[in-house]
């Protein structure tokens, strides 16, 4: 077994999203991603901490298609339950990334 960083694997991923993400943070999200989305200028999006990707659907479906969003988190688990609700077509990629060092240079966002 890997090592997990951030500690949720196995099925509290899927269960995490389930509960909490879409009962507690869809609402949020949704706004968010309105209020993010209403900078017209704006074609690649850097989401981090994304967790389960309740946010970044949100994003998606807010942003024009050609942004491209690129979706971070340190817990791969997690991640790969946010990649789950994408098709390629829809221009998102996913990072495993700690938010507090980020691998991407400065002002690509």
């Amino acid at each position: 077994m890997t090592e997990n960083p951030a500690g949720f694997s196995g099925d509290i991923p899927k269960n995490y999203d389930r509960g909490l993400g879409q009962i507690i943070f869809a609402g949020y999200a949704a706004d968010m991603a309105q209020r993010a989305a209403s900078d017209a200028t704006a074609s690649r999006v850097l989401e981090t901490a994304a967790g389960s990707g309740v946010l970044t659907r949100a994003l998606r479906d807010a942003f024009p298609a050609g942004a491209r969003l690129t979706v971070t988190d340190l817990n791969p688990d997690m991640l790969a339950v946010a990649r789950a609700k994408f098709r390629p077509e829809e221009q998102v990629v996913f990072q495993q990334a700690d938010a507090t060092e980020l691998p991407f240079p400065a002002e690509s966002f």
